[in-house]
C-alpha cells in the first residue's frame, strides 16, 4: 500500500474533505493491532496538512 499526500493549498476545502473512504475499508481489514496505528498516523497527517488528499494504490 502506498499513501500519497497531495497538498491542495489552492483549494478551499474542509480539513477532513481529503479523507478517502477506501482507506477506512483498508484499515478495517488490517490486523487489529495495526488499526489504531493506521488511524493515528492518518490523524497526524491531517493535522499537519489540513488540505491533504488521500489516495491508495
Amino acid at each position: 500500500m502506498l499513501f500519497h499526500i497531495f497538498n491542495n493549498s489552492s483549494k478551499n476545502i474542509h480539513p477532513m474533505a481529503g479523507r478517502n473512504p477506501d482507506f477506512e475499508i483498508y484499515s478495517a481489514k488490517a490486523q487489529p493491532f495495526a488499526q489504531p496505528i493506521l488511524e493515528h498516523i492518518r490523524l497526524l497527517v491531517h493535522r499537519a496538512c489540513p488540505d491533504v488528499e488521500e489516495t491508495l494504490k
